[in-house]
């Protein structure tokens, strides 16, 4: 087997709290490792350093380049989307086709009996069965490092054996299994290597699976007269259902069928002498070499950027989000031009701080969308934070861009239906395209400044908002402002540029390329800052 992981020494700790200490493991090809522990010891927290998603404190952690990872965490997110759209859209980011997606997804939701629930939205499942399609978008593509944060939680026995049976099969493929968990039963069917966490250290034990001494007792409720399938096994009657005694190897393929023949799975105990233990684990095999070879073979496929924004569009717009600043923007606009004429430059300007104040807006409104779980897993998808929050601000690049093309085109409409006679002077081609630009980058700077105080940054949501809010109208009013308290400048020289470009138009009657090229500069520039603030604090904070 390939060492894709080692831990060296590694731990981590939260201020002046040392949670993990001293780490050492190595995680293999077609192995899985289960932490076991009491809640709050470090479990997933040592899930979260094996993903990259947070760095250590201390030690080292070398990783096999290219790996692939993918994550079930322990409170999957809910959305307004459908089981299904949620796990086409996760296909889609992966890269494969929608054909493929479908026959997946069709065979998987079968498997965990979802019939009638693909296809209502995931803020209304269970807890359980939006565990199923945690699992189900996790095994969607076949990752080399799977993330199993709790994977049981709230799922029916018969949902867990189809669980298990389909991360066998990924071992069996060769993708290490990382497993945080205190069910029993699953550390004995899955696991190869077993931690037990205890005062920031670990106990690891290796798991003989071929000297496996345990039964399956497994009982299943018959339906009707239906006749069990040909199995390894010997079963008995029982009232009410069928009951067999399995070799522990056999007993996943035995739930399976059953299941597979209409039988629901009642209880499954594992019963006689513990599994042989191999002592400690040590001298897991591989060399850090062997984690360095291969450097030049082509490293797997990221995730796609364009499927993520694909993503992005369908979620936000699911949450009618856009709505309010659609309507507002709708509002103001033909309030704006319901009287004539009016000038051009007078009229994009005025609309460029709408859209900056918008934006802001939207911006605000997409932080509090965002799920740290659903971030953890775009982010192994992707296998870059950095493309993650840059993909993010792309969005909200594009629905800026969208607000922008409306406020342009809703003023040249009424324009040509009033025959022209809707600005002071004819509206030239360079001032629609100089406005559309300007506007849009106005709408940039306020996205940008929307999304700057993240929840991960400012946890306090109404201090978040005040300060925003407070930013953006003293940005607008910054002018006027120094006019009266000029001691304040230097404070308000920090702020948005939004007043100071826009004064670049006063008394001009059409946009010029110089000057529409230098206001346009300044707010993408600042712009530009506050989002390269915001990756690279959210990559520092992580998570």
């Amino acid at each position: 087997m390939e060492t894709f992981i080692r831990l060296e020494k590694a731990a981590k700790e939260y201020g002046k709290s040392r949670i993990l200490e001293d780490i050492n493991l190595d995680i293999r090809s077609g192995e899985a490792v289960v932490f076991t522990g009491t809640n709050g010891v470090g479990k997933s927290t040592i899930l979260k350093m094996i993903g990259g998603l947070i760095a250590p404190s201390g030690g080292k952690i070398h990783r096999k380049k290219g790996l692939l990872y993918h994550m079930v965490p322990e409170r999957f997110p809910k959305s307004n989307l459908t089981a299904r759209q949620y796990i086409c859209a996760v296909g889609k980011i992966e890269g494969l086709r929608r054909e493929e997606i479908q026959k997946k997804s069709a065979d998987l939701f079968e498997r965990f009996h979802m019939s009638g629930m693909e296809d209502k939205p995931m803020k209304l499942l269970s807890k359980g069965t939006l565990q199923k399609v945690g699992v189900i978008q996790a095994v969607l593509k076949r990752p080399d490092i799977l993330l199993l944060d709790e994977p049981l939680s709230g799922q029916d026995t018969a949902s867990q054996a189809v669980f298990v049976e389909l991360v066998n099969a990924l071992k069996r493929e060769g993708t290490a299994l990382i497993i945080s968990c205190h069910e029993e039963f699953l550390v004995n069917a899955v696991g190869d290597t077993v931690c037990r966490i205890e005062g920031g250290k670990m106990h690891t034990v290796r798991l003989e699976r071929g000297k496996q001494k345990r039964k399956a007792l497994i009982t299943f409720e018959a339906p009707g007269d239906r006749t069990a399938p040909e199995l390894p096994v010997t079963g008995e009657a029982i009232p009410g259902g069928l009951r067999f005694i399995s070799s522990y190897e056999s007993s996943n393929e035995v739930v399976a069928k059953m299941i597979r023949e209409g039988f629901r799975l009642e209880d499954f105990t594992l019963v006689g002498e513990e599994p042989v233990l191999a002592g400690e684990r040590e001298g897991n095999g591989g060399t850090l070499q062997e984690l360095e070879l291969r450097e030049n073979e082509m490293e797997k496929q990221r995730g796609s950027v364009w499927g993520m924004l694909s993503y992005e569009f369908r979620t936000y717009f699911k949450t009618n989000r856009f709505a309010m600043p659609f309507l507002v923007l709708m509002v103001f606009l033909f309030s704006l031009y319901s009287s004539m004429p009016v000038g051009v430059t007078d009229s994009f300007t005025i609309s460029c701080n709408l859209l900056f104040l918008l934006m802001t807006w939207a911006g605000l409104s997409y932080n509090e969308m965002q799920q740290a779980a659903e971030e953890q897993m775009m982010i192994l998808r992707l296998q870059s934070e950095t493309i993650y929050y840059f993909g993010q601000s792309l969005f909200l690049c594009l629905l800026g861009g969208i607000f922008t093309l409306v406020s342009l085109l809703i003023p040249l409409v009424l324009d040509a239906v009033n025959g022209g006679q809707l600005f002071s002077m004819g509206i030239l081609l360079q001032d629609a395209a100089g406005g559309l630009l300007f506007m849009w980058a106005g709408a940039f700077l306020g996205s940008s400044l929307g999304t700057l105080l993240h929840p991960r940054v400012m946890k306090d949501r109404k201090a978040a908002v005040v300060l925003t809010v407070l930013i953006a109208v003293l940005a607008i009013g910054k002018t006027a402002i120094l006019q009266d308290a000029s001691w304040v400048g230097w404070v308000l020289y920090l702020l948005p540029p939004i007043s100071d470009v826009t004064g670049v138009f006063a008394g001009t009657l059409h946009f010029t390329l110089k000057d529409t090229a230098f206001a346009a500069g300044m707010c993408i520039l600042y712009g530009g800052i506050l989002t390269a603030v915001r990756i690279w604090g959210l990559e520092k904070r992580k998570f």
